[in-house]
């Protein structure tokens, strides 16, 4: 069996935001997700997020995509592995990806205003549950 990859300069200039998707078939986070901090930040309004962080791009004048990531088995995959796919071995990430093109290559801070309306924050469980014994 032989194994078929390509890739090109416009794949590779994508800018990609990550975020954990609480998902109607799966509400309970697995505990793996909690070594990536001490903290979270939870958008209350999906919505609203999406629509500011889309004006921000607007103005940039790069283009946003957004959604879940599907999580694949490499080992019977066929077809394309764009942005918003993922190895199954990772699926317990459960992400929501928002992406920008076209891309810069490196970090980009797109810098959307004040979300703390539409956040809540607070202490990953087993971080909070190591600092009272």
């Amino acid at each position: 069996m032989s194994v078929m990859t390509s890739s090109s300069e416009r794949t590779q200039r994508i800018n990609i935001f990550c975020m954990y998707a609480l998902r109607k078939s799966s509400p309970v986070i697995d505990e793996q997700n909690f070594k990536f901090g001490d903290s979270f930040a939870q958008v209350t309004n999906g919505e609203e997020f999406l629509r500011r962080v889309n004006s921000v791009c607007q103005r940039a004048g790069v283009t946003l995509h957004w959604g879940l990531v599907e999580y694949v088995d490499l080992k019977t995959h066929r077809g394309r592995m764009g942005p918003f796919h993922k190895s199954s071995t990772f699926a317990y990430q459960s992400e929501f990806r928002v992406a920008i093109t076209p891309g810069f290559g490196e970090p980009y801070p797109l810098m959307v205003d004040d979300l703390s309306d539409i956040t809540a924050v607070g202490k990953t469980p087993t971080y909070a549950a190591s600092q009272n014994p």
